[in-house]
């Protein structure tokens, strides 16, 4: 099968044409993982391919490192409607693109007849935790996983990880109020105790008056669910094993992202804390994580760990979470220049419709076929 493989801002894929051949999830996720292996394939922080839509001028599938399959990719659509454009018979400078998080406009940008670049319509950002998905309900605000026990492809013993582990595995982490949360030890009894515990609380709130709700918050307190999950406390364990206290905000852009305003983007324990943020389970699907330094309000620096892939060079959607967190929070205005190790990105925050606009680069690298 031909390939071309491209980037955007570093982010790079190896895309294919596989429009008709019906190939099933399995088979993609498959192929996804044999072409990201830089010594075994070719090198790519996963697939992206061309497929059938009965709704818009192509549909985009894409694949993580792991095979995992992703949601969305916003530097990843950008090259793909380079490939549409230049490869695929597709001559339209404004494209629908089909993706598991809905149709995409795409406008590409054109010089001397090639595709340089694009902007595209990343939709509305969506800050309701059930949504993203984040698990607020119980007052549990994290579930470490022991550092460096998980590889940077979000594997655990050679195994994918998910939401569910043992007793032995877990350390718990209980906010009450605005007290120093509390490390509870690996004990489902002592566990379940806390939990009690807050369940009388927050009966115990529903019994106060007015004016001592206000002295003290809602009524129903942290122990239950917030609509939202911004400016929030989670705690995770660090390179030297200490327990590190950040503030996320969490917000959808098709895929979930947790954003988090910091001092210092480069840090050495970047592979450590990476994985301990993606396979939190108070992200049932995993998350991808931003860690941002803000310059101005115009100007921020980001760095991405992606769930499935580890750390990029760039991520688009990723971006966009970050400039919806910053509006959100009150640190960022509506236009800002998203600076990431593999390049800029452009983004417009339309507030007046909800949407995100992100402009940046197509780049294609080179192109051959593949043998297995």
């Amino acid at each position: 099968m031909k390939f071309v493989k491209m980037h955007g801002c570093g982010n790079s894929y190896i895309y294919m044409d596989v429009r008709g051949k019906h190939l099933s999830n399995e088979y993609l996720g498959a192929l996804s993982e044999k072409v990201a292996d830089k010594n075994k394939g070719i090198g790519s922080d996963g697939l992206i391919v061309l497929d059938d839509s009965k709704t818009s001028d192509g549909r985009m599938r894409m694949y993580n490192a792991d095979g995992s399959e992703g949601a969305m990719c916003g530097n990843g659509i950008r090259c793909l409607a380079k490939l549409m454009y230049e490869r695929a018979g597709i001559r339209k400078e404004e494209l629908s693109i089909e993706t598991k998080s809905g149709i995409k406009i795409v406008k590409v940008v054109l010089e001397n007849g090639v595709v340089t670049g694009a902007t595209v319509d990343m939709g509305s950002p969506d800050f309701e935790a059930s949504h993203i998905p984040v698990l607020t309900e119980t007052g549990i605000l994290g579930t470490a996983r022991g550092a460096g026990e998980v590889t940077s492809a979000g594997k655990k013993d050679g195994k994918k990880t998910d939401a569910n582990h043992t007793k032995s595995e877990r350390k718990h982490f209980i906010d009450l109020d605005d007290e120093s949360p509390i490390i509870l030890p690996d004990d489902d009894e002592i566990l379940a105790k806390a939990e009690t515990e807050l369940t009388e609380l927050s009966i115990h709130l529903e019994g106060l008056s007015g004016e001592e709700k206000n002295e003290t918050g809602s009524a129903k307190g942290k122990a239950e669910a917030e609509a939202e999950f911004v400016n929030q406390p989670i705690l995770i364990k660090n390179g030297d094993g200490d327990i590190e206290d950040f503030t996320i905000t969490c917000v959808s852009m098709g895929n979930p992202h947790a954003v988090t305003f910091v001092d210092e983007i480069h840090r050495s324990d970047f592979a450590v804390i990476g994985p301990e943020f993606e396979n939190n389970a108070i992200f049932p699907d995993r998350i991808n994580t931003e860690f941002v330094k803000k310059i101005d309000r115009g100007h921020v620096k980001m760095r991405v760990w992606e769930r499935g892939s580890g750390e990029t060079m760039a991520c688009g959607t990723g971006a966009c979470a970050t400039v919806a967190a910053g509006v959100k929070t009150g640190r960022l205005d509506t236009r800002v220049e998203v600076e990431m190790t593999g390049g800029t990105l452009s983004l417009f925050y339309d507030t007046d419709t909800n949407h995100i606009y992100m402009t940046g680069e197509a780049v294609e690298i080179c192109e051959g076929e593949l043998f297995f």
